[in-house]
């Protein structure tokens, strides 16, 4: 009876050992699941997020270029083309004053 005592606990020990690896297991197969939803959802939130800041920087930009080029290019260019305008006109009226 002891050897036969001896094999049942032995194999109980072992059951009881697969048991809790197999929980240990399910376990880990949990938190491993959450972990990747939880990055699923940081990572979709993250790109939500970027695409709000980028398309509010890209309409920011947008509208300084406009800006710019309706605007400030044309004036700079103008005042150019007067500052060039009046030289000439200068160097033109001491010609005759000569």
């Amino acid at each position: 009876g002891r050897d036969e005592n001896k094999q049942v606990y032995w194999e109980n020990l072992e059951k009881s050992i697969l048991r809790g690896y197999q929980s240990q297991a399910k376990q880990l197969a949990m938190q491993v699941a959450r972990l990747e939803f939880m990055m699923k959802t940081l990572i979709q939130q993250t790109e939500v997020n970027f695409n709000q800041s980028f398309q509010s920087w890209s309409g920011y930009f947008n509208q300084n270029l406009n800006d710019l080029f309706i605007s400030r290019v044309p004036r700079i260019v103008s005042d150019q083309v007067n500052l060039v305008i009046s030289e000439q006109t200068q160097e033109v009226k001491n010609l005759v004053i000569q």
